[in-house]
């Protein structure tokens, strides 16, 4: 290695030298530009003229012509007078009052007592079903049946003489029934006294 680093130094001095040369020989070669005599000349400047400006007298003004004299307005003259005569007396015919006729009174609405009741008796098996109770006792033990239920509503609509009609044959329906009827409050029914004979079901209904 020690062996190629003189070489390399010789020849690297070599190119130096000869692009040392290479730059003094071209430079030797550019000849200086010849510059021409250039001539000056002073031109004098002209003294600016002031510009005189009269002013004109403003015009004059026209003379308002005068308005002319308004004339006298004329006196209004008086109305005549009017003499009213006075009117004639006007002949009035008597007439006989009529008798006023009286508007027949109209009879009241007649209302059908079975529609009524029909009505009613609606309302009281919707407010049943509504509160009915199944004991979950029942429903665990898969219990259903029908109970008939007898019950007399007084003038307030509350129940009086309950009472099983016709059992299902199983006891915990039949006093679930009784309960069922016992906590549904009622309205007033349309008579005084309304005696109603109902059928209550137990059936389970199988979720979907």
């Amino acid at each position: 290695m020690k062996r190629l680093i003189k070489p390399i130094i010789f020849i690297s001095l070599s190119l130096l030298v000869h692009l040392l040369l290479y730059d003094f020989v071209n430079a030797s070669k550019i000849t200086k530009p010849h510059y021409a005599p250039m001539k000056v000349t002073l031109v004098q400047k002209k003294t600016p003229q002031k510009k005189i400006i009269t002013q004109q007298p403003p015009p004059e003004k026209p003379k308002p012509k005068p308005l002319p004299k308004p004339l006298p307005k004329p006196i209004p003259e008086p109305p005549p007078e009017i003499i009213e005569e006075p009117p004639e007396p006007e002949e009035v015919a008597m007439i006989d009052p009529q008798p006023v006729e009286e508007p027949l009174a109209q009879p009241p609405e007649v209302i059908d007592h079975d529609l009524l009741v029909s009505g009613y008796h609606q309302r009281v098996f919707e407010i049943i079903r509504k509160n009915l109770y199944y004991p979950k006792s029942a429903r665990r033990r898969g219990l259903e049946g029908t109970v008939d239920i007898r019950f007399v509503l007084d003038a307030s609509g509350k129940v009086c003489d309950l009472r099983v009609e016709k059992t299902s044959g199983c006891s915990v329906l039949d006093k679930a029934s009784m309960k069922t009827i016992n906590r549904c409050i009622f309205p007033p029914p349309p008579d005084d006294t309304l005696t109603l004979n109902i059928p209550i079901t137990f059936k389970l209904i199988e979720d979907s």
